[in-house]
Parts: C-alpha cells; structure tokens; sequence
C-alpha cells in the first residue's frame, strides 16, 4: 500500500518536472529554488554548535604559519594539506563557529547547481533537477557541510573531476585539459580517498581511447600530461602530509583527548567528549528516498 502511494506521487512528480523542463526560463529558477534551500538548510544553526573534537584539532592545526600548518598537519590530521591551509585563511576573519565552517558551506552549497550540471550530461533535465534536489536535502551533506572538515569540499571535487572528465572526453583541447588537470590536483591536496576517482579515470579513459583508437594520437599526450601533473601532484602530498602521518607520532599514533596535545586550553567551546549529534530529520529522509525512487523511475524512461 505505502510502496503504490510512494509510486503514484513519485510519478506525479516526474510528470511535473517534464513539463517545468519543457519551459527553458523555469529550469534555471528551479535550479536557483534548490539551491537557496539547500544553501538555508545548511546555513540554519551553522554556528549553534560548539567545535567537536575534529573540528577542534582541525582549528588548532590551522594556527601558525606555513610551516607550522604542514607539520602539525602531518602529525595529526588524517588529510592532506589543503582544506587546514583554507582553514588558516578563513580563521583570520574570526574565530566564531558560523565564521571557520564558512568554507564547508560554501562547498556543500555549489555541490548542489554541480550534481545538476553534472547529471545533465547523462539524463534529461527532469532527473538532473531531481538529483540536484535530493543532494540538496540529503542529511549527511547538510552535517558534512555543517561541520569544519574536507568532507563537503571533497564532495564537491569529486563531482567537479567527474564532470570535468565527461568536458573532456567529449571535447579534448587545451581548456577541458587545463581545467580537468586543475580540479584533480585539488582533489588530491583536499582527501585521499580522491585518488581512487583518478585512479577509476584512467580506467575509463583507456576504455575511451580502445574505441578511439584512430584519435590516440589527439587523445594521449593530453592525457599523460594531466597525469605526470597529479603524479607530481601526489609526490608533494605525500611529502608534506601522508609520509608524516605514517611515521611513529603522526596520525597513525593514538591520541585520545585534547591534552595529548597540551592544548585544550585553546578551545573554551569545545569538549573533547562532545561528538556532532546523530539527525533526526525523518521528514527530509523520507523526501530524500521518494526523489530517489523517482530518479530510479528517470533512469528507466
């Protein structure tokens, strides 16, 4: 009974869409909706809560210079660099909650409008519109983007290298090469774990070049040069971060509270025992998992 009441809305809904897509200057403003709510539920609240315990060290790390910044880093942080030093940069306008997790925000909303780009390159706009909502109102990006850590940036990267890659392969030239190139390196110096979206890049793009074999000669040296870049790219963040983390006293030693570090006097708001609470936003769940099963009926049109 639920599943045919979920079925008929879902479907109700699609057809809704079709005719708003049918309507070119209603596209953009629907896509500017979503985005202003998805942008509200991740600014409401955003420094109501004091810095959890990664938040904190997260903070701490970010104090100091350059050199500092790195070291501290490669001891205890479990990233690379990059989002710490944006840390440093933001914390000199303030050190208020809604101040340092301005950049998480700020990520997790262009996340939205870039899943909607993103997925326009494979389904109508209908399903683009849908995707762009349920990451819009998605609880674990409204936490990740509520919170002073990489997690939404690297969300946002991860779309961006996608879409980039899609740019590229449809259209190899010097811009889609330069602009593919830029965003893997930013995804590399944000979160490890983007690597392996490179890394599933090249697999798909060996993929590309099979059945492209005649333009190997346009495809290629573009594709080694971005390569040789992120291999670089990976050398320096492993220098400056991963080396040290691996070391006896970086990340991969135990550290259990604030005092480990002898400095909780540096964080009055915060508590080394207090962990983000778990969301209860059934509401936005159950909305989240009607606009996915809508999605799914997109696919299958």
């Amino acid at each position: 009974m639920i599943i045919s009441v979920v079925n008929l809305y879902c479907e109700k809904f699609r057809h809704l869409l079709v005719k708003i897509s049918e309507s070119k200057s209603l596209v953009p403003f629907i896509l500017i909706m979503i985005t202003g709510v998805g942008s509200a539920l991740r600014i409401y609240h955003l420094g109501s809560k004091p810095l959890w315990y990664d938040e904190a060290v997260t903070f701490w790390i970010a104090q100091g210079n350059l050199k500092n910044i790195l070291s501290q880093n490669s001891m205890l942080n479990s990233a690379p660099p990059l989002f710490v030093i944006l840390t440093s940069l933001i914390s000199r306008l303030g050190e208020a909650e809604w101040i340092l997790r301005v950049i998480p925000w700020l990520a997790g909303s262009l996340t939205i409008p870039a899943m909607y780009f993103f997925a326009k390159q494979h389904l109508s706009k209908p399903g683009a519109l849908i995707a762009a909502l349920i990451i819009a109102i998605a609880p674990i990006q409204i936490s990740y983007s509520q919170e002073l850590r990489e997690y939404s940036l690297s969300v946002l990267l991860s779309i961006l290298m996608v879409s980039a890659f899609g740019w590229y392969i449809r259209d190899t030239n010097r811009r889609s090469t330069g602009i593919l190139m830029i965003v893997i390196v930013l995804g590399l110096f944000t979160q490890y774990g983007l690597a392996l979206i490179n890394l599933a890049l090249n697999g798909f793009f060996f993929i590309h070049l099979l059945q492209n074999w005649s333009n190997r000669k346009k495809l290629l040296p573009p594709w080694i040069t971005i390569q040789f870049v992120a291999l670089i790219a990976v050398f320096m963040v492993y220098q400056l971060s991963l080396k040290g983390q691996f070391q006896p006293g970086g990340f991969a030693a135990e550290v259990t509270s604030l005092e480990d570090i002898g400095r909780v006097d540096h964080f009055p708001r915060c508590s080394p025992f207090y962990s983000p609470p778990q969301k209860r936003l059934w509401t936005l769940r159950f909305l989240a998992i009607c606009l996915r099963y809508s999605y799914i009926l997109e696919l299958q049109s």
